[in-house]
């Protein structure tokens, strides 16, 4: 039953072993606590007031300990335990040979379950953490791939989800990877892509030719991101497609592709030097 218990309580963590091995220790604690309540506390009380008196100290210091986020865990463990193994009845028939028996079980039945789950699950939040940005790079990819033909609010909500994922393993996440979360990167980035989708119709064949070209080399670079900054080279298309869409006609639809592109860019090369006249003229040429 305690397997069952400690695997069911912790299989949402990343880590369950560490959860359940923490809460066996304190299962441990509790054993002991219970056991001098047993056989040399509650066998000389034989009034309720007395009880209530006996067990008030113990439980009020499980309540503090509850109270208390950093010792919560701690609080929680010995107080369920304590009350599980003490099992109060309106009579005393407390037998030693049973007590050592369920205690015993008891934490045989944790030890089983940490050494099943590590065995079963040998990874942590970093595997997890770098699983998560993988499958968000991926995603950002087959959004250029497809020209931002997809949901604007399902790519959000998705990728927010990850993000809301990603925030509980934030130390797991390395530095360059922790950037892109905090600054919400591949959200904006998705999104711009998206949104490029409204000026598509409307622009001139050249300008439509180098955003083509820009979202293929940004899908390439996403699906092989492995950390760090992304290819000079996408940087350089994203310039060329900026430069094409200067040159648009004034209207929604150079709009669109100026805001689009910018975004793209803000994203991807947040460090990069400002986008300029003298930049446009020699991508254009």
């Amino acid at each position: 039953m305690m397997a069952a218990v400690g695997c069911s309580f912790f299989a949402a963590q990343d880590d369950p072993a560490k959860g359940i091995s923490s809460f066996g220790w304190w299962s441990l604690a509790s054993i002991v606590v219970v056991g001098a309540y047993l056989f040399a506390i509650v066998a000389a009380i034989s009034h309720i007031e007395v009880l209530i008196a006996a067990l008030a100290p113990t439980f009020l210091l499980y309540g503090v300990l509850i109270a208390r986020p950093g010792t919560n865990f701690i609080g929680m463990a010995l107080a369920a335990n304590t009350a599980t193994l003490l099992a109060l009845q309106s009579t005393y028939n407390a037998d030693f040979q049973s007590y050592a028996n369920s205690s015993i079980a008891f934490m045989v039945g944790m030890v089983m379950a940490a050494v099943v789950t590590r065995l079963a699950r040998n990874f942590g939040a970093k595997w997890i953490a770098q699983r998560l940005m993988r499958t968000s790079w991926t995603t950002l990819a087959v959004t250029a791939e497809r020209r931002g033909r997809n949901g604007r609010a399902a790519f959000a909500g998705l990728m927010l989800d990850r993000l809301g994922l990603l925030t509980q393993r934030l130390a797991a996440v390395g530095d360059a990877d922790r950037s892109d979360v905090a600054n919400l990167s591949q959200l904006r980035v998705g999104i711009n892509i998206i949104d490029l989708r409204r000026a598509r119709r409307l622009l001139a064949p050249r300008t439509l030719e180098a955003i083509d070209d820009m979202l293929d080399s940004l899908a390439a670079a996403a699906r092989n991101h492995a950390g760090g900054t992304m290819p000079n080279g996408l940087l350089v298309k994203i310039d060329t497609a900026l430069a094409r869409a200067v040159q648009e006609p004034a209207g929604k639809a150079r709009e669109d592709a100026l805001i689009g592109i910018t975004g793209i860019r803000r994203g991807l090369f947040p460090h990069a030097a400002a986008y300029g006249p003298s930049e446009q003229r020699r991508l254009v040429a």
